[in-house]
Parts: structure tokens; sequence; C-alpha cells
């Protein structure tokens, strides 16, 4: 019996429609979605108990934002690999998150591009 080792994604977006269509997208390429959260507070919770190898977050979310999200998972789990998706990236905001090892793509999202970053 062959093992299939799956890659594993959390998504965090408070655009349920987009969960879905990511989600969807993400299955077809055969990487586990273990779970989706709509704010950063959740996300946190669902990070903690399922420690995926890859967190996909939206940046501006009810709560705690993207960046809050990156912050709290790197200080506990610096290795934890983090795409950061934006329709409204400054300048600032990428300068944080690449200083923190986060890939940042902005919205609309180029599938192909996020499925080579979780590769």
């Amino acid at each position: 019996m062959q093992s299939c080792i799956m890659t594993s994604v959390l998504i965090i977006d408070d655009d349920q429609e987009a969960i879905d269509n990511l989600s969807s997208y993400l299955r077809m390429h055969k990487i586990q979605v273990f779970g989706t959260a709509s704010d950063g507070a959740y996300a946190l919770e669902l990070y903690e108990k399922h420690k995926p190898d890859f967190i996909i977050s939206d940046y501006q979310m009810p709560k705690r934002d993207g960046l809050y999200v990156i912050e709290s998972i790197k200080k506990a789990y610096p290795k934890c690999k983090i795409v950061l998706i934006s329709g409204f990236a400054t300048a600032e905001i990428k300068l944080q998150s690449f200083a923190s090892g986060v890939s940042v793509l902005e919205k609309p999202v180029n599938n192909e591009e996020l499925l080579s970053l979780l590769k």
C-alpha cells in the first residue's frame, strides 16, 4: 500500500465564497484543507488544534486581522509557513509580512501562483 503525504492548510478569510472557492481548488490539487475560519481569533484555536503545513490568511478580518494572526503564530511557531492574501496590500503590510517570512499575494489571487507556494 502506497502512502501519500498531502500538504495541509488552514484558510482564514471573512468571505465565505472565497473560502469555498479556494477550498475546492486546493482539494482538486490534492491539498488537504484542515479547517477554515472567518476571523483571526478562531483561526488561532484551529491552528493550535491541527498545526497544518500552511496558513492562508486574508489581511482584513473582524476581531483579529491577518497581521495579528501572523505575529501570534510566528511567535509560538516560528517555522509555520504563511501566505497572506490582500486586496490592498500596502508597502508597509508587505514589509511587515516579508520580515516575518510570510508570502504576500494580491487579490484576486492567482491560483497557480498560490499553488506554487504550497508545494
